[in-house]
């Protein structure tokens, strides 16, 4: 058993711990950074409840739910919703956006589950003329602006790291990798920078 003084009193603050420290690199016509301030969710949903949720985006933000490998931007909250897999999507928004986050996930809490995945996720955007060059020494997918379109977005392996990539545009890509491994991400993505530049 413990005692504490009665008049004892302590004030605690919790920091947010990034899974690299708030990275950011440029190398050459490279720039890779980890974004920080932002916040995931994912969102499943039962088969049965697809048209309601269809009809119910239409009708507050006139987007239907994106097929997967493809994600749509709901520009007024800044919310990037990504199928990923049948049945399951993930929701990308910035902190700033939290409120109205919160208000989405409460009105469409009713057709899905959602899942708070933002301390779960190593999140960099990789940027530059040679970009495509490091990625598809380490990346599987063909990541050919002609067939990788603007938007698109694919869950992969990257050095044998499970990878979320969405293409932002010709030349940016934001990457998703589990916190567990954010270390050989990187040094995936360094060594890769290093072979091509």
């Amino acid at each position: 058993m413990i005692l504490m003084e009665k008049n004892f009193v302590t004030s605690l603050s919790l920091e947010a711990e990034f899974p690299l420290n708030r990275y950011q690199k440029d190398f050459d016509e490279i720039n890779i950074k980890e974004l920080t301030d932002n916040i995931t969710f994912s969102f499943a949903i039962p088969d049965s409840n697809f048209l309601k949720l269809n009809i119910k985006l239409q009708k507050l933000y006139n987007v239907k739910l994106p097929i997967v490998g493809n994600n749509i931007f709901i520009s007024n909250i800044n919310l990037y919703f990504m199928g990923l897999q049948p049945n399951q999507f993930y929701l990308f928004s910035k902190i700033e956006y939290l409120k109205d986050f919160n208000s989405f996930i409460k009105i469409f809490s009713e057709f899905g589950y959602f899942t708070d995945q933002s301390d779960s996720w190593l999140i960099l955007r990789i940027s530059g003329e040679n970009c495509i060059n490091v990625l598809e020494r380490i990346c599987p997918l063909n990541l050919d602006s002609e067939t990788f379109l603007n938007g698109n977005v694919l869950r992969t392996s990257m050095e044998h790291i499970g990878a979320i990539i969405m293409r932002m545009r010709k030349n940016e890509f934001i990457l998703f990798s589990p916190r567990s491994s954010a270390n050989s991400f990187i040094h995936s993505l360094e060594t890769s920078i290093n072979n091509v530049l």
